[in-house]
């Protein structure tokens, strides 16, 4: 991370010996969470003593809170911070998985963000142990839990090798399962303020990001529909949860309108994010899934075969529960294969283990198989972790947690300065290594560093999907459209190349918002890979005319029309089959790629169906720094298709239909 004082994980930020840490994790679990609660054997428990249990808690509060920040600006997620410190609505001026308190799980450094961050971190970490406290006391043992037990549950996901995320955004997996198990198998009813304080935590986690809201929305109704059915109660923890949520909707600067743009323009980023980061195949994880998969199917089963007795019918409450965690941990791990993603889900699945085991030893009695089958659960999650890293999809580090450590001196000795001092000299090497013409008003710089701006004394600015590649959908699309011909648009834009990732086509990432920055701004020069593009005084005027209709068989090849000086605009429907619709559900959709040539040569991309769907500039073709710049300096490409075709996935041509619909139109510019 150019310049920042946090420089990811390198090779021997890795734990050397693997082995070992997989061997002391194991032991970790086994021997405070399945001999523990076993009041029939006599362990001698060092860390039962209280001098040892406050230190363990409190080596856990160290490593937890993000006390050395980030200090850099080109991370997607520095963003979310300067998001929440310029004010901007989440949902309208921008639009991210993370929500007006994404912040808190995000470990960047900026002044005004940075206090908050660190004493939510520090609430959450104790509002957590005393949750699990009251836990284990209610339904596991009268005695105090093991501290060890505590502190792996909230950290174990931290060792994950995204430097970007705090442990924080894992707990939500603890939370809805703790809040789930203490209402079906707590000894005593809950008080009041217990549970006041799980629904404003809930909710406050639905802001942290608002991909959480269907895990969280899910557990309120569970919880509040027993109640209902089983003890015949009116629920009022379902509309102290919608109050809560408002509440600190407001206290986070957000106004009150803009809440249900949030969780609508939430909803269709997920929806498009399965295709448009499902498409991304850099790490072959070979059966990494499927064991995955297993081992959650082998976690639920244990479970249920544990607690039926108990609950009976009323079992499948806290099954499903589970279940939809498990299968949020699978699509963050598994849809787009990235050890930031698929390293952290094997962890969160170890943890999750680690919270349902004491709960399912105790329940499991006498009953020797169950007791063997939880002992195998605990194999699996090490397997998935061993399987994942032998995959080549990662592996564990303790970097990110010594780097927290690093900065708890320098606070103490010199509060905040410190970091004030590296973040100015972070923003004085980016205006060395860039040097741009002076900018009057406003400077975009999201889709390359946004400390760009910052280091120029520009008021920085990020279109609403903060990145091109996040415009997943046509909605997304048009509100980066909308954004950047309004008035109060950025004046000037740094637009980095390339503009795709994952190989896809170029000019399919964020389409509508491409044609958008050819009508308003043009190419005034460029600094490395940067293209420098400033508004137009006067913005173009595109002319669309419909060329062709057409039905085409996959892998069949369409010739272009020359369209002169005009440009081709195509729009490309593929259909899923029921097949394929079901595959996407469980898994992820199946890749699609587009085949373009010019003249002899060809090049092969992948497509992201949504944006194809919607349409996109076909040719000239825009692929790297030269062609840009000449598009958007109105100087005629000489990259113009002669033709292209479709190809599906091989192996996975069954999930869409041989027949794919293509429109071509003729876009000129006046």
């Amino acid at each position: 991370m150019g310049g920042g004082i946090y420089s990811g994980p390198s090779d021997d930020s890795v734990l050397g010996e693997p082995v070992l840490f997989y061997t002391v994790m194991l032991d970790s679990c086994y021997t405070f969470g399945y001999l523990s609660v076993d009041m029939k054997m006599k362990i001698r428990n060092p860390i039962s003593k209280n001098h040892g249990f406050v230190l363990v808690l409190l080596a856990g509060l160290i490593l937890f809170v993000p006390w050395c920040p980030i200090i850099a600006t080109f991370y997607y997620e520095y963003c979310i911070h300067l998001a929440t410190c310029e004010g901007w609505q989440f949902g309208t001026d921008i639009i991210s998985t993370y929500g007006p308190f994404g912040f808190v799980g995000l470990p960047f450094y900026r002044a005004s963000t940075y206090p908050s961050m660190i004493l939510l971190n520090i609430c959450l970490y104790g509002i957590m142990v005393a949750f699990l406290w009251e836990f284990w006391q209610n339904i596991v043992n009268p005695a105090r839990p093991s501290a060890v037990w505590i502190v792996i549950i909230l950290l174990l996901p931290g060792f994950g090798p995204a430097m970007e995320w705090s442990p924080v955004l894992f707990t939500p997996y603890v939370l809805v399962n703790l809040f789930v198990l203490r209402h079906f198998f707590g000894k005593t009813a809950p008080s009041y303020l217990y549970l006041f304080m799980f629904v404003i935590v809930l909710g406050m986690f639905v802001l942290v990001k608002g991909t959480f809201i269907f895990l969280i929305l899910m557990t309120i109704v569970v919880v509040s529909a027993d109640q209902i059915i089983n003890s015949k109660k009116v629920p009022w923890i379902f509309p102290g949860f919608i109050v809560g949520v408002l509440v600190l909707w407001v206290v986070s600067s957000q106004k009150t309108g803009n809440i249900l743009g949030y969780f609508l323009s939430t909803a269709d980023l997920i929806a498009g994010y399965k295709d448009g980061a499902g498409s991304f195949e850099g790490t072959k994880l070979g059966i990494a899934p499927v064991v995955f998969a297993l081992g959650s199917l082998g976690l639920i089963g244990t479970f249920l075969l544990t607690v039926r007795k108990l609950l009976g019918w009323r079992s499948i409450w806290p099954a499903s529960i589970l279940a939809a965690t498990l299968y949020v941990m699978f699509q963050h791990g598994f849809v787009r294969q990235d050890p930031q993603h698929s390293v952290s889900a094997c962890l969160s699945f170890c943890c999750l283990y680690v919270l349902m085991l004491p709960l399912l030893w105790v329940l499991s009695g006498g009953n020797k198989t169950l007791r063997r089958v939880l002992v195998a659960n605990g194999t699996v999650g090490i397997i998935i972790i061993a399987t994942c890293w032998l995959s080549g999809g990662g592996r564990p580090v303790v970097n990110s947690f010594f780097q927290r450590i690093k900065g708890i001196p320098a606070l103490m000795t010199q509060g905040v300065s410190a970091l004030e001092t590296a973040r100015e000299a972070h923003l004085q090497l980016l205006k060395q290594k860039f040097p741009l013409p002076q900018f009057d008003g406003s400077m975009e710089s999201s889709t390359f560093d946004a400390g760009v701006a910052e280091a120029y004394g520009n008021y920085s600015m990020v279109r609403p999907t903060v990145t091109l590649y996040v415009a997943y959908t046509s909605k997304m699309s048009m509100r980066n459209k909308d954004y950047l011909e309004d008035a109060s648009g950025p004046g000037a834009i740094l637009f980095s190349i390339p503009v795709a990732i994952d190989g896809r086509y170029p000019a399919a990432t964020d389409s509508i918002g491409l044609l958008a920055q050819k009508t308003h701004f043009s190419a005034i020069g460029r600094v490395g890979n940067l293209l420098v593009l400033e508004r137009r005084a006067r913005p173009l005027k595109l002319k669309s005319e419909k060329l062709q209709e057409l039905d085409v068989d996959v892998n069949g090849t369409i010739s272009l029309p020359d369209p002169g000086k005009g440009m081709v605009f195509a729009q490309i429907e593929i259909t899923p089959t029921i097949a394929g619709r079901l595959f996407s559900l469980l898994y992820k959709p199946a890749a699609t790629f587009i085949i373009v040539s010019v003249g002899t040569e060809e090049a092969r991309f992948r497509l992201i169906r949504a944006t194809a769907k919607e349409g996109m500039l076909l040719s000239p073709l825009l692929c790297d720094l030269p062609s840009f710049q000449a598009f958007y300096s109105d100087s005629n490409s000489s990259l113009k298709l002669s033709g292209f075709r479709i190809e599906y996935e091989k192996g996975r041509e069954w999930c869409y239909q041989n027949k794919i619909k293509v429109v071509l139109s003729k876009v000129n510019v006046d």
